[in-house]
């Protein structure tokens, strides 16, 4: 017979009981041991890739505890810094208040001062108005009304600058107060 024509059940039925029983016990342990050692490869494989999964999240964890200690870090520094801002702001507001009066009491003395001076500068033209008045004297005419009249305007003009120059006098001594 040739073996190409042969059919599966011709090869199995020239086998022994004994030998299909060895040879069913082979196929079996071999299958077992396929499936045992690609179980085993397996695990193996998953057992590698879970330790490189959990290495990749050891240090991804160390990065955020890092990137975490970091912020952790600047909070701290930040809130030292603004107690010190807080407090220099308290300071600078300090001055300024206190810059404040000073800038309104010097301007209240500048404005006396000023007051004073034009106070001052009035008395001193006014006198001079007084003492001018009457220099014109030796211009007299024939005509003794236009003198009497002309005196008559002197003297109520030097009432009114004498009435002006003692308020005035009255005004220097108050103006500091």
């Amino acid at each position: 017979m040739n073996p190409e024509s042969r059919r599966i059940s011709e090869i199995i039925g020239d086998f022994t009981p004994k030998q299909l029983r060895v040879g069913i016990s082979v196929a079996a342990a071999f299958v077992v041991s396929v499936a045992s050692g690609a179980l085993w490869v397996g695990e193996t494989i998953a057992n590698t890739n879970a330790v490189k999964q959990e290495t990749e999240l050891q240090v991804e964890i160390g990065r955020l505890q890092t990137k975490y200690d970091i912020a952790i870090s600047r909070i701290e520094d930040s809130k030292a810094e603004i107690k010190q801002w807080s407090a220099a702001y308290g300071h600078v507001n300090a001055l300024l208040d206190e810059s404040k009066l000073e800038v309104m009491r010097l301007s209240t003395y500048l404005g006396k001062a000023d007051n004073c001076a034009f106070i001052h500068r009035q008395i001193e033209q006014t006198k001079q108005e007084i003492a001018g008045l009457g220099s014109f004297g030796f211009i007299k005419g024939s005509d003794e009304k236009r003198e009497k009249e002309r005196d008559v305007k002197e003297e109520k003009e030097h009432s009114d600058l004498e009435n002006q120059l003692s308020q005035l006098q009255k005004q220097l001594g108050t103006c500091n107060k």
